[in-house]
Parts: structure tokens; sequence; C-alpha cells
């Protein structure tokens, strides 16, 4: 019994020290209760949302480089239909092999094709101004603005969701000017092309190479920029009619000026599409498999696993 007793008054210290810790616990400050529950709030799926994480800039620059993706092929097929010269020039660009180009030849600073070259900036000036009916009649056009304010990172150029586009007038972001030498467009057409040219590598890919005798029809897309084998795109037939239908939004559908032409959008262009139609344009990114790490034509991050050249190979 006398040896239990050092024993018991151990532990009845023990008890009595940790009952006088308890009572002498400081209640945490009002800051540190919130941090508490921003940490406990972290790791719940409902209440994270990368808004400037990497993840999120890597969406946001791909959003971005496959609409602009899709504007150069519309543009070029706008080019090839209604520009004789340019069309020419596109053609030559070409050369035996019939199907690809890259798009620095065409609109670079040292381009040798000044038709291709001028047409292509001023649909880009028309497109971006957005205060004028369609130069060329048609009713479809890519649905989201080339260069939105913001330049290269506006929400409504990234956020597909964010977009209530239905045609040019929607897309007016610049003062009117009755001249293509609004000091801004112009700008606005710089970040475009350096963006594709100086940021981007660029092709345009032509899977069943040009065959534009007759009444020829176009199709225009972009690669994806994901391992998906299609993507959506925009035809234009020919009727041989002039003048037309007025479409739902008022616009002629019809080409009055050019022989009946009408634009259609496609949900997938894809192996199927290209055995059936001609003169499908596709931009596309052109990976430089000597480039460096910091060269835009390398391609890594998240487009390491993807092989441009396969859709619609």
């Amino acid at each position: 019994m006398k040896k239990s007793l050092p024993l018991l008054v151990i532990i009845i210290v023990v008890l009595c020290s940790m009952i006088a810790c308890e009572q002498e616990v400081v209640p945490a400050s009002t800051d540190t209760q919130q941090l508490i529950q921003q940490t406990s709030n972290e790791d719940s799926p409902s209440t994270i949302i990368e808004t400037d994480g990497p993840m999120s800039k890597q969406r946001n620059e791909t959003a971005t480089f496959e609409k602009r993706l899709h504007w150069t092929s519309f543009i070029t097929a706008k080019i090839i239909r209604y520009n004789t010269t340019g069309r020419s020039q596109l053609v030559q660009s070409l050369g035996l092999m019939n199907n690809t180009v890259n798009l620095n030849i065409l609109i670079g600073d040292n381009s040798n094709y000044p038709a291709f070259n001028a047409a292509f900036k001023d649909y880009l000036y028309y497109y971006i101004e957005g205060t004028r009916p369609d130069p060329d009649d048609e009713p479809e056009d890519p649905g989201f603005p080339p260069v939105p304010p913001g330049g290269n990172s506006a929400p409504d150029l990234l956020d597909n969701t964010s977009v209530s586009y239905v045609g040019p007038a929607q897309m007016k972001s610049f003062d009117d000017n009755d001249g293509n030498n609004d000091p801004a467009i112009l700008a606005a057409i710089d970040v475009f092309i350096s963006y594709m040219i100086d940021d981007n590598c660029t092709e345009l890919y032509f899977p069943n190479g040009l065959n534009l005798n007759g009444s020829f029809e176009l199709t225009s897309t972009a690669h994806p920029l994901t391992t998906a084998n299609w993507n959506n795109g925009i035809l234009r037939t020919y009727t041989g009619q002039s003048g037309g239908i007025s479409g739902s939004d008022g616009r002629n559908p019809v080409c009055a000026h050019y022989n009946g032409c009408v634009t259609h959008a496609v949900a997938s262009v894809d192996n199927t599409y290209v055995l059936n139609n001609d003169n499908i344009i596709v931009a596309r990114p052109k990976r430089n498999p000597f480039a460096q790490l910091d060269d835009p034509c390398f391609y890594g991050g998240q487009y390491s696993g993807i092989d441009f050249t396969d859709l619609l190979d």
C-alpha cells in the first residue's frame, strides 16, 4: 500500500495539471477562426473555384488559340472564294505538295504574297470593327470576336458560355471609322497576327488539297487542340442564284453579289466528312520537333500528348 501511494499522487497531479491547462486556453481570435474555417473549406470540391491557377491559365490559352484558328481558316476560305489574286497566291504557296502552308509565309512581315496578306488583314479589320454588313452577304461566321476588348485575355474570348454573339454587329469594340485606318483596330489586327505567328506556330492544312474548278465548295475548321478527331466548321455552298431569301436574323443567306453563295454551320468535320467533301481548310498548330523548351513551336505542357497531324489525316 505504501508503494502505491507515490504512484497515486503522481496520477492526481497529472490530472490536475490537465484540467488547469484546459481552463487557461485562450479563445482563438476572429482572424484565426476565419483562417481555420478557410483552411477547412479548401479541400471541399464545392468551394474550389480555380480562377488564376495553372490549369485555368492553360484552359484559357487553349480556348483563345482554338478560336483564332477558326478565324484563320474562315478568313482563308473567304479569300479563296472572293479574291482571285489572293487565291492564286495561296495555291502558289502550297507548291507541289498542295496540302500545307505555314501561316507566317502568307501574312508575316516578309510575306511574298501581298494580295493574300492584304485581303486577310482587310477581313480582320472588318470583323474587328463589326459595324457594317458582311462584305460577302454571308450569314455564318465563327461566332465570337477575333480580338475582343481586352486583347488576348478578355473573358468573352475565353469563356464560351459568356458570349451572346450573333453577327459582326455584336462585335463592335472600337470607335467607328469610315476608313480602314482606325489605330485601335489596326493595333488589334497586330494582336491577332502576332498571336498566330509569333506567340504560336500555325499552318493551314488541306486534307484533300484544293479543287477549285467550277462552283467549288469550301469548309473551314480548326484543330480542337485535344485528341478528338473532329471539330465543327463552316461550309460554303453555291446555288448559282442571285439575291435570295432573308435569314431569321435579317441577313441574306444567298450571296446577291457573288452568284449564290450559302454558308452553313457544320456540326462535325471528321474523317467521314473528308471522304465526301472537297476543299477542307484546317488551321492547326505546327510543332517543330527540334524546338527548344521556350520556342513557341515546341508545344509541350497541355499539348504534349497531341499529334496535331493526326486530325483528318
